[in-house]
């Protein structure tokens, strides 16, 4: 259903899900799709620096269980949003916390419940990026999914943790509305897809298949370096991985590679 949504032309943004504690490939339906935009949670520390930002605990995390793909595409804040409150509704009753006070936007305010609450959740972070994707539109109607895609993904901010965490980095939304130079054809926007093959010799090489290329405008093509895919003990170096350089060892699935002979592959 979403897919045929995306090729009549609208764009789809899903939630990645909130379940991070249950490890890697916790990303479900339809947040696995190749096409749609998966948002993540990020935790944005109360702070307007996104240099403290980190992966929300409960955001799930890729690839996903079957075809490898690397989700979510990015992430947005998802922790204590603030939003409209549905006063005596379930969450309402069973979660009073959620209820934001005046006083927390009024000076002086009482400690009474306002209309609002603030939730967390990546289903609160999946509406930041479908209004940024909203902006695009009513700047350019003529853009397509693809290209909104495209343009989000190269723009993000760097996030210190395994790409299966956090996509291509943190939503910056001033920044996606410059990518003007990035334009893509329908359907040209599928999520790259990692696969393991076993050698004869034993060891294993992992190739990345970025075909639309959603990483490869991200940062300087000089910048080269170990790589971590999902496996936080090497750095993170993207170019290394999406423009088709060997590059020493690779962390893979939670650990550090076993030979130095791995390497990574991008083709289309």
């Amino acid at each position: 259903a979403v897919e045929s949504l995306w090729r009549a032309g609208i764009v789809v943004v899903v939630s990645a899900g909130n379940f991070g504690q249950e490890g890697y490939s916790s990303i479900l339906s339809p947040g696995n799709d190749p096409y749609v935009i998966t948002v993540g949670a990020a935790n944005d520390r109360n702070t307007l620096d996104a240099s403290d930002d980190t992966v929300a605990s409960f955001s799930s995390m890729g690839p996903t269980s079957i075809d490898g793909l690397i989700k979510p595409d990015l992430l947005a804040s998802g922790v204590q949003i603030v939003s409209t409150r549905a006063a005596s509704s379930t969450i309402d009753v069973l979660y009073p916390v959620t209820q934001v006070p005046y006083s927390f936007y009024m000076t002086p305010g009482s400690s009474q419940a306002s209309p609002y609450a603030a939730y967390s959740g990546t289903s609160m972070a999946a509406p930041v990026v479908a209004g940024a994707a909203a902006l695009m539109l009513s700047i350019d109607p003529s853009l397509n999914p693809a290209t909104i895609k495209a343009r989000l993904m190269a723009s993000a901010h760097y996030v210190n943790d395994e790409v299966v965490k956090t996509g291509s980095g943190l939503l910056d939304i001033a920044a996606a509305l410059m990518r003007t130079d990035i334009v893509k054809q329908s359907m040209e926007a599928r999520s790259p897809r990692v696969t393991t093959t076993t050698n004869p010799d034993g060891t294993q090489t992992q190739s990345v298949t970025d075909g639309a290329g959603l990483y490869s405008t991200s940062l300087d093509p000089t910048i080269c370096g170990e790589i971590a895919i999902w496996g936080n003990t090497a750095t993170w170096g993207q170019i290394a991985i999406w423009g088709g350089r060997s590059s020493g060892q690779i962390a893979i699935w939670g650990g550090r590679a076993q030979t130095t002979s791995d390497s990574i592959m991008a083709t289309e």
